[in-house]
């Protein structure tokens, strides 16, 4: 049994160290700025250490980890005891509660204490501490720990070495024990009706959970049975799980989060991948590498933390590389991507509804059925009554007010005997609709009250239901608008990036950006003379063998290259004109009309700069910038007409 004993128990505690890690993770980065949090998150931290430790102890008994994590079991009794004190929460406690909460003892005890009562209710959490910290420097551990030198896995509890001070960590458990116990059936009793009491229960039992896992392995290790210890292990571990569930449990109503849907759905991906993890890590066993309980311990905690961490970690690089309204818009976005889906639909909520409400009115039967958009109705949820999905027929659950349904029949829904409508303003959108009482009686007045409550707000849940499923049939419209512009937007920029690329290439082959322009600049100067033109770099360019292809010469010489270059410069030129009328000579021209003025009038007419200047009322150094830049301009003009012409050169057939 022992190879069968040694597999189970490694399977439990790597089930437990992946739970206990992965709530705690969950319960402090869904709610990282609560005290509560982070004491439920340290208590399961040091219950992943202790089923760490467990598993090391049957895989690698002599592992130099194993000094480090014995103390875990003593933190997470301190932790757990502290955390029972503040439980169940009423709302975040102040600083003071949080650190020094009460202790309520039963009226027979506090009577007996007197004035120590109110001295000593505060004092049970620094004690806790205190007397675990004792332990831990007098090197008595509550599950024992194991010899110098084993030969072999540490199932079994006579495994462990006690020690002689080992009974003061069986006084220190008991204490805890009682004290919690105390505790919470004081609260529970105090409770004002059986809900309030309830809340209680998940508390007692993770008290008793934890006395009689405890005593199973204190008891077992002090005695040195030959008891495996997995049973203890398992009801510490489960209780430290129920307390922390009940913090997530309580967050997750204040935020109005899906805590089981959430956590339903975090366990599968992290089950995903783990199991793909292991997968890999087992064809790289098969390959020659080593493959042992360490590797599954590693993937899991990496698998966990990975996961858990990734949305805080991404939330924190946003930091660095976006700005503030867009990481608020990212984080909105991602919180609303992971919530989608995860809260109860209508029919879940009604289902609820119809539940509660038929225990509390001891009503045999009952359903909700809303109108469609042909008017007749269609049964949403039901609780023992007609199948959800039937539709009535409008005539037979139109209503004004609460009507007793007579029979059933082809003009009532059988088995109903009340009808209460639903009314949205003076348009009728559904009706609740039950059976007759397990008791036989009649519905009273207080009864039909209670419905007349209820029917407000079933309107305003399913009223805001179909708002949240309206919002979020937007938001995905939306959102999808949005990435179909940002991609038209993307594919533009890459348009121009790859027409600015083909434009940012060599006009000539060996010329350079710099180079052109002064060939552009002596070109303008001889812009006359057609014999040097002809002999011009800028005559190899496409643009001018384009315009020579319109003659009807059947020789083409140097000069019409040249007188073709010409008119390409004036052509391009040209480009610079802005719109409208020109100036006369005898007026200042606008500013806008300055970069064509000046390169026109003192390369193609032919004037003086001098002349120029005093026609445009500006000094020589506002004279030659304008014209520098009327250059580039014109050059990066012939650039654009020389990509034209070659695209049309090569879209010609041959």
């Amino acid at each position: 049994m022992s190879p069968f004993l040694a597999w189970l128990t490694t399977f439990t505690c790597l089930l437990g160290l992946a739970a206990s890690l992965c709530l705690g993770l969950y319960v402090v980065t869904r709610t990282p700025r609560s005290r509560l949090s982070w004491l439920a998150a340290l208590t399961l931290w040091s219950l992943s250490a202790f089923y760490l430790q467990t598993a090391l102890l049957v895989a690698r008994p002599d592992s130099g980890a194993l000094p480090l994590l014995r103390p875990a079991i003593a933190v997470a009794l301190a932790l757990g005891f502290h955390l029972v004190l503040l439980l169940p929460p009423e709302r975040e406690p102040s600083a003071r509660d949080f650190y020094l909460p009460p202790l309520h003892l039963p009226a027979a005890i506090s009577r007996r204490l007197g004035g120590l009562e109110l001295r000593i209710r505060h004092l049970g959490v620094p004690v806790a501490y205190g007397l675990a910290l004792l332990l831990l420097l007098a090197g008595v551990l509550p599950a024992g720990r194991p010899p110098g030198a084993p030969d072999g896995p540490l199932l079994y509890l006579s495994d462990r070495l006690a020690g002689p001070l080992y009974p003061l960590s069986l006084a220190y458990l008991l204490l805890l024990e009682v004290l919690a116990l105390l505790h919470v059936l004081t609260r529970r009793r105090a409770g004002q009706n059986p809900r309030q009491r309830r809340r209680h229960d998940p508390l007692l039992a993770a008290v008793i959970l934890t006395g009689l896992g405890g005593l199973y392995l204190g008891l077992g290790v002090w005695l040195g049975l030959c008891l495996p210890g997995l049973p203890g292990e398992v009801a510490v571990g489960f209780a430290g799980l129920l307390l922390a569930y009940t913090v997530a449990r309580h967050n997750a109503l204040l935020e109005g989060r899906a805590l089981n849907r959430d956590l339903l759905y975090i366990s599968l991906v992290i089950g995903a991948f783990t199991l793909s993890y292991v997968a890999v890590a087992e064809v790289l066993y098969l390959g020659g590498h080593t493959f042992s309980t360490l590797t599954v311990i590693l993937i899991i905690v990496v698998a966990v933390t990975s996961l858990m961490l990734y949305d805080g970690l991404r939330t924190t690089l946003d930091r660095l590389f976006y700005r503030e309204q867009y990481r608020q818009l990212r984080a909105n976005l991602r919180a609303l991507a992971r919530e989608a889906g995860m809260g109860q639909g209508l029919a879940d909520r009604l289902q609820a509804v119809l539940a509660a409400l038929c225990r509390t009115l001891g009503a045999r039967r009952a359903l909700v059925a809303l109108r469609q958009e042909g008017g007749d109705f269609l049964c949403l949820a039901s609780a023992r009554g007609h199948p959800p999905g039937q539709i009535f027929a409008a005539e037979l659950l139109a209503a004004a007010e609460i009507v007793e349904l007579g029979g059933g029949g082809a003009t009532r829904p059988e088995g109903m005997v009340l009808l209460v409508p639903l009314y949205a303003g003076e348009e009728q959108i559904g009706a609740l609709l039950l059976g007759p009482k397990e008791a036989g009686t009649a519905y009273g007045e207080r009864d039909l009250l209670l419905l007349d409550d209820l029917a407000e707000e079933l309107v305003a849940l399913v009223e805001t239901m179909r708002r949240q499923d309206e919002d979020a049939e937007a938001i995905s419209r939306m959102v999808a608008e949005f990435r179909q512009r940002e991609l038209a937007l993307q594919r533009q920029v890459q348009q121009m990036v790859t027409e600015r690329q083909a434009e940012d290439r060599p006009v000539l082959d060996g010329v350079s950006e710099r180079q052109f322009v002064s060939l552009v600049e002596d070109a303008l100067r001889r812009i006359h003379d057609f014999s040097y033109l002809g002999g011009h770099a800028l005559a190899a360019l496409a643009v001018v063998a384009w315009r020579l292809e319109g003659r009807d010469e059947d020789f083409v010489t140097h000069i019409d290259r040249g007188k073709a270059l010409s008119q390409v410069l004036v052509q391009a030129l040209d480009k610079l004109r802005p719109d409208g009328p020109e100036p006369a000579r005898h007026e200042v021209p606008p500013r806008k009309w300055y970069q064509f003025v000046i390169l026109h009038a003192a390369y193609v007419e032919g004037e003086l700069n001098r002349d120029v200047m005093s026609r445009l009322y500006i000094s020589e150094g506002t004279f030659n910038r304008t014209r520098r830049r009327a250059i580039r301009g014109l050059a990066r003009a012939l650039r654009e007409m020389e990509h034209e012409a070659r695209q049309r050169l090569a879209a010609r057939p041959s």
